[in-house]
């Protein structure tokens, strides 16, 4: 009997320390592939960032292995995920391991991901029904395109794009094709060019007069900074007065505080914002745009509000003064449009030189006959990651 008892217990024994053995190796093997994942992930960052300070369509292709316990691998920005056309979209590379999430640094530019990790084969579901840990391996091609850096499946292409989507332009200049200087896009219209409000007539009280009741309501807070543009000038004031006796109420501030108190209005029009941070324009008692004001801005938009945004390339006779745009593009991303103000000129920028614009139908540009134009600003379109059919 004692015998038996020796003979069982030293069975169960040896089972116990088999149990312990295999789950002791069984942690290691898991640690192992999760450490070998995080090498090849980082791998992937690190060529990311490599990729990022390369020309456009450099490409180049590198296997790399994961293990079958990582269940996706995807791209995020600000830890949110963005999935387009099976891809998906942001700053960061991360993957699902064991239900544990594990992403790289910030990376030097935007990435594009295919889904490859989490696509079934037949091997991988072997080896899910038989619990078996396998590595697996994949040929990602990695592309420098205007937007960032692609990283691809064999065949793919990447969705580079620049969209145009939703923008209206009433006015136009023709140099080199078509060159917008009027444009819309929902609740936000942008000038770009301040000859008409600097040198007031007929045509710049006829656009104004169709912007305030184009974007609607009754209350406007006009923003301005540089001397020159002064509202209060006796033309631009007469034009601002006539609003006024058509029921508008105008709050004319010259930015020489914090603004805090956009949501009290229906409509914010922006004279030029940003242009005093370069030393040489000609401003008094200027006050720096702080990141909360183009933040409350971006959120008065979002949320309903209307925007009238005038800029201007700097040219003054034929000598071009350079013009703060940091502002100005800070607020176009925020508001969605779909590039970004850079400093040049573009349509009438030699001295003295004046040029007609193209004028299309629409309700901006009613009962306005002409329009002239004087060193326009320029804009360069902001290349995105999007899906194909949503680009142009």
């Amino acid at each position: 009997m004692n015998t038996f008892i020796w003979l069982i217990g030293g069975i169960l024994a040896t089972l116990t320390i088999s149990i312990l053995f295999l789950q002791i190796f069984s942690n290691m093997t898991v640690e192992k592939h999760r450490q070998d994942s995080i090498k090849s992930l980082d791998e992937i960052a690190n060529k990311v960032n490599t990729f990022c300070m390369m020309n456009v369509n450099q490409s180049s292709e590198i296997s790399l292995t994961f293990s079958s316990l990582v269940s996706n691998i995807f791209a995020v920005f600000n830890g949110n995920i963005t999935e387009k056309n099976n891809r998906t979209l942001g700053n960061q590379i991360c993957m699902n391991i064991s239900n544990e999430i594990y992403c790289s640094k910030k990376l030097n530019c935007q990435i594009e991901v295919d889904k490859f990790a989490s696509k079934k084969t037949i091997p991988s579901l072997i080896d899910k029904i038989l619990g078996k840990i396998a590595y697996r391996d994949y040929r990602l091609n990695f592309i420098k395109t205007k937007c960032g850096v692609s990283i691809l499946l064999k065949g793919s292409k990447p969705i580079c794009g620049c969209s145009l989507k939703d923008i209206e332009v009433p006015i136009y200049c023709e140099y080199n094709g078509k060159q917008p200087i009027l444009l819309l896009k929902n609740n936000v219209i942008l000038l770009a060019d301040t000859y008409n409000w600097i040198n007031v007539g007929n045509e710049t009280e006829t656009l104004l007069n169709n912007i305030a009741d184009y974007l609607g309501g009754k209350r406007i807070l006009l923003v301005f900074e540089e001397n020159i543009t002064n509202p209060e000038e006796a033309d631009r004031k007469n034009i601002l007065d006539k609003l006024k006796l058509r029921g508008y109420n105008i709050d004319i501030r010259r930015h020489d505080s914090k603004i805090t108190n956009f949501e009290d209005y229906d409509q914010i029009w922006l004279i030029t914002p940003g242009f005093c941070d370069e030393a040489t324009r000609n401003c008094q008692k200027y006050k720096r745009w702080h990141r909360d004001e183009i933040n409350e801005i971006i959120k008065f938009v979002k949320n309903g509000g209307s925007l009238l945004l005038i800029t201007d390339s700097g040219m003054r006779k034929a000598v071009y003064e350079r013009v703060g745009l940091e502002v100005i593009n800070k607020i176009l991303r925020g508001v969605d449009f779909p590039f970004d103000q850079i400093q040049s000129c573009v349509c009438a920028c030699r001295e003295e030189e004046i040029q007609k614009s193209s004028i299309e139908n629409h309700e901006l540009t009613k009962n306005l006959s002409e329009f002239d134009v004087n060193a326009a600003g320029v804009f360069r379109c902001r290349y995105q990651y999007y899906s194909p059919e949503t680009f142009t």
